[in-house]
């Protein structure tokens, strides 16, 4: 007789070699007692003396009588409430039941039996809610890459597993129906322990049984992905891999810490973080993710991780050399104008200035061309170590824009364009710059997005979704809102969480969007909040690893802009962004662009399709491989001049941008002669002939209407403010 702890908390007992079919019984330590659930083959009495050493049993169950093993030796040695599905009872002769139940019976708070039928007409599932953990019996049956703890590889439901005869459709509805509002993401049948990923195999294998006909064979595992800008779980298509274990493979060394933090807001919509304290250097990387699961968060918030860290390990090592541009072209090298890059208007720049020039390639042709290494780059730190070569330094800031990561090239790029479209949409639309377009939720078929809807109406909140653009035939939403009552909510900063979205479909683009709201409003609170307000979420050696960290050089404008905002009441930070919540106008959600269901299941026809569009439009694209050859995981940097971004932060305005504040009657940018206080955009020679005219803006017009509201672009890096004041 053996034993392990293969849970916190959740003890397996099983017999060595393997009596009858083999089946583990489990035992649940609770505060209300503790549960013993599915029989063991045999209980010897070193194992009953264990058990009452771990306080004994409460409360004694099993899905179905294949797997009664010996509960008898259980219920003699300690008189439990025994708690067996009506259908099962004539095979429970060997011992006393003494709660029978039909379709549900809660043991105690949090732990409840569920009839579901289908493998035999008493099947039962025990979850328990506070540990997110189903006991599936043998309504599921995995195939793990380690035994009896890991990964699943592939899955499968049946009528007879040995007989290898399928559940009818009507049993996997059931099934569906009853497993769907569950929140869980482990799963433990009789003889496997799943630790993560559970729920989003079952659903998958749920909707494969429903789509033909019946079939017993297992289902290869296929998981959805989301990144912390990354789109929702239907949109990702299916992987091969876990791809959370893929990150985590391609990471450099150092101590990292991936955990839940949804607890702090009552959305309940699943949101994980993960920090990085890398052994070569001081600081911290940090992500966030969400999903429909605790397992598609995580799988995001090591996505975003893994871009971070792979563009400071790629970019230093990316062929590179300086010249100018003019030496470059002259030379017949493939060179990138700078110009086409929106240059910060009030730039220095001329074509004769050396640059430092790092290799990106086309796409699709994959040809090499060179483009200036701070396009290349996603922040400072990836230029360490490397001058500048003109006096006056560097073109621009860095960004993360078109950053995307994924289990292979095709997704990583996809992901890379999809957030270029979805910040160039929205880059003077929003925030400060809102354009009051809301959308009304008149017709959908994806049912996430009512039980998104309805779980924000159920913790109170009012999300408030709007409509960016549709270039590219797009929708391209963002989603802002508030309490009810401003006063219920969790943290004052929670009001100002924003969600963006964008897909070929619409209602992929729209589900992103929530999710990523809910995410913004945890994000803040955690990043920006007093650590006596989070601390319940570290996991043990997080926040001394923090405290280690040497203070944040941070850009002081976004510093000062969130630590005023955080001085701030509620009611107070309610009216500075108010501006942005407003509705002056509505679309019907079914009026707005999007693609048949179902056509973009792979990463490949997604990226066909966006990649498409762009080419037609006459677009180039370009991107910087970040991925070692032959590791785990793929990260790219997609570049696709002209697309904008950073206009309201950084004065970086391209052809795109002056035609929409034109456009709207704008007084920040405009076409002519410059007025007084506006300077000339260093366009290239057609994009000024595109527009007509030379064309102008005005960065001190473009700064007053961003005045106060500057910490809706721009953050401080987590727990800077909090901190800083513990040490003032």
């Amino acid at each position: 007789m053996d034993w392990t702890e293969v849970l916190p908390g959740i003890t397996m007992f099983w017999t060595e070699p393997q009596i009858g079919v083999g089946s583990r019984g489990f035992l649940v330590e609770h505060p209300n007692g503790n549960i013993a659930f599915e029989g063991a083959t045999w209980y010897d009495d070193a194992a009953l003396d264990h058990i009452e050493s771990l306080g004994g049993i409460q409360y004694l169950s099993a899905s179905h009588a294949h797997v009664y093993g010996a509960l008898w030796r259980l219920s003699e040695r300690f008189s439990p409430e025994t708690v067996i599905q009506e259908a099962e009872l004539p095979y429970a002769q060997a011992f006393p039941v003494t709660w029978p139940f039909d379709g549900r019976a809660e043991l105690t708070a949090g732990a409840t039996l569920h009839h579901t039928g289908g493998h035999t007409p008493g099947h039962a599932v025990l979850h328990l809610e506070d540990r997110c953990l189903l006991f599936c019996g043998d309504a599921l049956k995995f195939t793990l890459d380690e035994y009896p703890v890991g990964d699943a590889v592939s899955i499968s439901t049946h009528r007879a597993y040995d007989a290898h005869i399928p559940l009818t459709h009507a049993d996997i509805r059931q099934y569906r129906d009853l497993m769907e509002p569950l929140d869980f993401d482990a799963v433990i049948t009789p003889w496997e322990v799943v630790p993560s990923g559970g729920k989003d195999a079952a659903l998958h294998l749920f909707a494969e049984q429903l789509s033909g006909r019946p079939f017993a064979d297992p289902l290869p595992l296929r998981e959805t992905v989301e990144e912390a800008d990354a789109a929702p779980d239907r949109a990702e298509g299916s992987h091969t891999a876990d791809p959370a274990r893929a990150y985590q493979e391609a990471m450099p060394p150092g101590e990292t810490f991936a955990f839940p933090i949804t607890d702090l807001d009552r959305t309940d919509i699943p949101v994980w973080t993960v920090a990085h304290f890398p052994e070569e250097r001081p600081g911290m990387n940090t992500s966030a993710g969400y999903g429909s699961t605790d397992a598609s968060a995580r799988i995001g918030a090591w996505g975003e991780l893994y871009e971070k860290a792979s563009s400071r390990q790629a970019v230093p090592e990316l062929p590179r050399r300086t010249a100018s541009y003019e030496d470059l072209t002259a030379a017949g090298e493939p060179a990138l104008d700078p110009r086409r890059l929106r240059l910060p208007v009030g730039t220095t720049y001329a074509h004769d200035q050396p640059l430092v020039w790092a290799q990106a390639r086309r796409y699709p042709s994959h040809d090499p061309v060179w483009i200036p290494i701070e396009e290349a780059a996603a922040y400072f730190g990836d230029l360490d170590g490397i001058s500048p070569a003109r006096e006056d330094g560097w073109l621009y800031t860095p960004i993360t824009n078109g950053l995307g990561a994924g289990d292979s090239f095709e997704r990583a790029l996809g992901h890379g364009l999809m957030e270029l479209v979805q910040r160039d949409g929205n880059s003077v639309t929003y925030r400060a710059l809102d354009q009051g377009v809301g959308v009304s939720v008149d017709s959908v078929a994806d049912p996430d997005i009512r039980r998104l809807l309805d779980q924000f109406d159920a913790a109170g909140v009012e999300p408030i979704i709007k409509l960016a653009d549709t270039a590219f035939g797009m929708a391209n939403f963002y989603v802002v809102g508030h309490e009810r009552n401003l006063e219920d909510a969790p943290h004052p900063l929670m009001i100002t969480g924003c969600g963006e979205g964008v897909h070929p479909d619409r209602e992929i683009a729209l589900a992103k969007a929530l999710r990523e709201y809910a995410s913004s409003r945890v994000r803040k609170r955690f990043n920006h909040g007093m650590l006596d307000d989070i601390r319940q979420v570290f996991p043990d050696g997080y926040e001394d690893h923090v405290r280690q960290q040497s203070p944040a050089n941070e850009e002081s404008r976004s510093f000062q802009a969130l630590k005023e905002w955080r001085d701030l009441s509620v009611e107070a930070l309610h009216d500075r962004i108010d501006f942005s919540l407003r509705v002056d106008e509505t679309v019907r959600l079914s009026s707005l662009p999007t693609v048949a269901p179902g056509t973009l299941q792979s990463p490949e026809a997604l990226l066909d399709l966006v990649a498409g569009r762009f080419l037609d439009a006459g677009l180039d694209i370009f991107y910087v491989d970040y991925s070692p050859e032959g590791g785990p995981a793929h990260a790219v940097k997609a570049i696709v001049p002209p697309l904008e971004v950073e206009t309201a932060t950084y004065d970086r305005i391209g052809r795109r941008n002056i035609r929409r504040l034109v456009r709207r009657g704008s007084d920040i940018a405009g076409l002519g002669e410059p007025p007084s206080g506006a300077q000339r955009v260093p366009l290239p020679p057609a994009d000024e002939e595109a527009l007509g005219d030379q064309a102008w803006f005005h960065p001190g017009r473009m700064r007053e209407a961003v005045d106060g509201l500057y910490a809706m672009y721009r953050e401080p890096k987590r727990h800077v403010l909090a901190l800083e004041a513990e040490r003032s």
